[in-house]
């Protein structure tokens, strides 16, 4: 060891000794469970490399996912594997738009779109599956689909369907299990707009909605037809 990286040793022991906030890009610490998290942003993703007991240990992942990633590593200056068996470690995709819900225990697909805002497509069992729906939403959406190599339909009864919608207009109908459309026109008057089986169809409808009552649409990313098929019709409903 050169004089260099034994004046790094040094003043990496005065660190964990003296504080509990990392100097390191990437590592973060956890009081609750007293230990070292790695966690970083690459582009729109964020990475998990799990929790340590050891801080350097976090590096060392750190550096190991940025090789896996074939991006710069964020510390250089430490090399070397990590010990795995310290690490708590969380599920990371292959596929783009699909990450691990260490809560639910299960993978759920989300995408970005235009303004940086989410697109959350559902929780899966299976990470294949997840990475279908991802795909999925780029082509309703009109953008580039995120996981070409993947093909096929997602096998939705292999989705927990979450019940609050992240789109405007849309609720879920827990009696029906579907998602109902209803907003709200000039003058406070409620207009209902069906009920549907997928969530971004029922959106699509609250947009269509909209440019029936010429006011301006309450999901403007989106721009599809909503697939009729899904729609129980229902008349619209002024209070």
């Amino acid at each position: 060891m050169n004089v260099y990286s034994t004046i790094i040793v040094i003043a990496f022991l005065c660190v964990i000794l003296t504080h509990s906030t990392s100097k390191f890009k990437g590592v973060h610490w956890v009081k609750n469970s007293n230990k070292w998290m790695v966690r970083f942003n690459a582009g729109k993703k964020i990475y998990y490399g799990g929790c340590f007991n050891d801080e350097m240990e976090a590096v060392k992942k750190v550096n190991q996912i940025c090789n896996h990633l074939d991006i710069t590593q964020m510390n250089p200056e430490f090399n070397g594997i990590p010990k795995q068996k310290e690490s708590v470690k969380k599920k990371m995709s292959k596929y783009e738009g699909v990450y691990w819900n260490t809560q639910h225990g299960k993978w759920y697909a989300q995408i970005y779109v235009k303004n940086e805002s989410k697109k959350f497509g559902g929780y899966f069992h299976d990470e294949h599956e997840a990475a279908k729906r991802v795909n999925q939403l780029c082509k309703e959406l009109g953008i580039t689909a995120k996981n070409p190599e993947i093909t096929g339909m997602p096998n939705l009864q292999n989705q927990t369907k979450k019940n609050t919608s992240q789109y405007k207009g849309v609720s879920y109908d827990k009696k029906t299990t579907q998602w109902h459309v209803r907003i709200y026109s000039k003058g406070n008057q409620r207009q209902s707009g069906g009920r549907f089986n997928d969530e971004l169809d029922a959106a699509k409808r609250v947009n269509q909605l909209c440019e029936e009552l010429n006011i301006p649409l309450k999901n403007p990313a989106l721009n599809a037809i909503p697939k009729q098929q899904y729609q129980k019709r229902e008349k619209n409903i002024s209070i």
